[in-house]
């Protein structure tokens, strides 16, 4: 649902402080394998403070029900007025200071995603990464990816896949996300250098119910095994939808079934323990 532009310029505002002041939260939902049942990954998401009474910029929310907007409202708030570098960048900056924390810990090696519109992905970028990689010389660039969300625009993509290309080269992954729920989804397989799909969740949570949407899923999953792209499949909720998605051979999955967002520190703690199987 769309908000007044008043309050839109208001919420952004607001999420300028929140950057500037390193105020914000990143969550990870744990990757699993289904061959191993082992977490191979994780996804970060991001999380506003959960409370703004003693923030030096609280007063920018009068008016304004914070607990009630969305994520993905402070994200739309970043696309539209021209927060998303500075957003993007104070993630991807915060991942790799995490990863070079935890550079002492075995089972580190679990690459982290971080999701960036397709607008995000230009040189500037690219040269971004590079200075970050440099700086932090102790995090390997395979240990982060870049989920392309939305869909980006045809007259672009050209210029996008030298983008991922260079990322590639530098050693990070590159996932194309909502794989399936674009018009022009196959098109972005033949002109964007991927590695791996992440499949649209609507169709794993149709499934179980709908005949149609089990079998979009699966040709959607035999189509990226085809050209030889890993399946991930987020949004498994149930056992039901666990049996499909293994039954149809997706590589790996993601869902509150295997585990909701946890807090970094959470995350590592549970892989310097020692990951157990979550699958049987």
């Amino acid at each position: 649902m769309a908000i007044p532009l008043n309050q839109d310029a208001q919420l952004a505002e607001f999420l300028a402080k929140a950057i500037d002041h390193d105020q914000l939260r990143l969550f990870i939902q744990p990757q699993t394998s289904m061959t191993t049942g082992q977490v191979v990954g994780g996804e970060v998401l991001l999380r506003m403070p959960t409370s703004i009474n003693d923030l030096p910029f609280a007063s920018l929310m009068e008016g304004v029900n914070f607990s009630s907007i969305p994520i993905y409202q402070w994200i739309q708030t970043a696309l539209n007025q021209g927060l998303i570098h500075s957003l993007s960048e104070w993630i991807v900056k915060n991942v790799i200071k995490q990863l070079e924390q935890k550079s002492h810990m075995v089972r580190c090696s679990v690459p982290l995603s971080v999701n960036m519109p397709p607008e995000m992905i230009d040189k500037n970028f690219v040269v971004f990464l590079e200075k970050c990689f440099t700086k932090h010389t102790s995090v390997d660039p395979s240990q982060l990816s870049i989920e392309i969300t939305e869909f980006p625009k045809a007259d672009n993509l050209e210029v996008l896949n030298r983008n991922i290309q260079q990322l590639r080269a530098m050693g990070m992954r590159v996932i194309l996300d909502d794989f399936g729920s674009g018009y022009a989804t196959m098109n972005y397989l033949v002109e964007l250098a991927v590695d791996a799909v992440k499949i649209d969740q609507s169709f794993i949570q149709k499934a179980p119910h709908s005949p149609s949407a089990r079998a979009v899923l699966k040709c959607l999953i035999d189509l990226a095994k085809e050209i030889d792209l890993e399946v991930v499949c987020e949004g498994v909720e149930t056992l039901e939808q666990l049996m499909i998605v293994q039954s149809m051979r997706c590589d790996v999955i993601q869902g509150f079934l295997i585990s909701e967002p946890v807090p970094f520190n959470q995350f590592w703690t549970d892989l310097e323990k020692g990951t157990k199987p979550v699958l049987h």
